[in-house]
C-alpha cells in the first residue's frame, strides 16, 4: 500500500503526541526527580551567564584603566611602577638615579615638538582632607599636577575647571577634587568655590573630576590635585616627578 504525504504527516504528529504524553507521565510519576533535574539545569545556565558577565565587566574595567594612559603615552619616572626584583640593594639602585626637576621637564616640553603634551604628576602626600562638613580617610592621596596632565591621563572635569597655567605661575592655593573625595566632603554637592584644608593649609576648590569607579578594590577617584609649583614650594623642592 502506498503511503501518501498526508499519512506521513499524521504518523509524525501521532509520534510527537505520544512522546509528549509519555514525557508528561514520567514527570508526573517522578515529581521530585524532575524538579531537581530542572533546578540543576537552571543553576548551570545561570552560573554560566553570571561567570561570563563577571568576566566581561572585569575586562571592561581593565581596558578602561589601561586606556587612561592613552595609546601613545610614555611615562618617565624615577622609581618603577611595579617592582619584581627582590634582590638586596635594588632600592638603593633606584635611589642613585637622578631626580627629575621641573626645569628639565620644561626644557623637554620646549624641545619635544612632536609630542602633543608633556605633563607632570607627582604624588606628594597622603592625609586627611577636611571641609566644613566632613573629612576624608587619612590615606587620601594628594598630587601635584600641570594642566597638561589632565589630558594625558584622560581625566575629565565634571564640575568647574581643571588646573590652569596661571595657577602654576602664581603657585595658587587651589585644588581639583576626585569624585569620591568631593562626595564625602560635600555630600549635598556644590563643592566648587568652597574650601578644604590639608595639613593646616586651605585650598579653594576649582573643579571636581568625573567618577571612574573602583578597580580591584582601589578607588582612583580618591585624590586631590594641586598645582605642581605649589607642591614643590610647600612640600619639597626636589621630589620624584612622573612625566607623561
Amino acid at each position: 500500500m502506498k503511503t501518501t504525504r498526508l499519512d506521513r504527516i499524521r504518523l509524525f504528529a501521532q509520534e510527537v503526541r505520544e512522546s509528549f504524553s509519555m514525557a508528561l507521565s514520567s514527570i508526573a510519576a517522578h515529581k521530585l526527580r524532575s524538579c531537581l533535574t530542572l533546578l540543576g539545569v537552571l543553576v548551570g545556565v545561570f552560573s554560566i551567564i553570571l561567570v561570563m558577565t563577571a568576566i566581561r565587566v572585569l575586562q571592561n574595567k581593565i581596558e578602561t584603566a589601561l586606556n587612561d594612559l592613552g595609546s601613545n603615552a610614555i611615562q618617565i619616572q624615577r622609581f618603577p611602577a611595579i617592582q619584581f626584583d627582590d634582590e638586596g640593594g635594588s632600592m638603593e639602585k633606584f635611589l642613585r638615579r637622578k631626580e627629575i626637576t621641573l626645569m628639565q621637564v620644561n626644557a623637554l616640553r620646549d624641545r619635544a615638538t612632536l609630542a602633543k603634551t608633556v605633563s607632570i604628576r607627582t604624588w606628594i602626600d597622603q592625609g586627611e582632607i577636611i571641609s566644613d562638613y566632613a573629612k576624608t580617610n587619612p590615606d587620601t592621596g594628594v598630587c601635584g599636577m600641570t594642566p597638561d596632565a589632565f589630558e594625558a591621563l584622560n581625566l575629565l572635569v565634571d564640575q568647574g575647571r581643571a588646573l590652569m597655567q596661571p595657577d602654576l605661575d602664581g603657585s595658587r592655593d587651589v585644588c581639583v577634587l576626585g569624585a569620591s573625595v568631593a562626595r564625602v566632603l560635600y555630600p549635598m554637592g556644590g563643592a566648587v568655590g568652597n574650601r578644604v584644608k590639608h595639613r593646616g593649609i586651605h585650598y579653594t576648590i576649582v573643579g571636581v573630576m568625573e567618577a571612574k569607579g573602583s578597580l580591584f578594590g582601589n578607588d582612583p577617584d580618591a585624590f586631590m590635585a594641586i598645582p605642581i609649583t605649589t607642591a614643590l614650594n610647600r612640600f619639597n623642592r626636589r621630589m620624584s616627578l612622573e612625566v607623561q
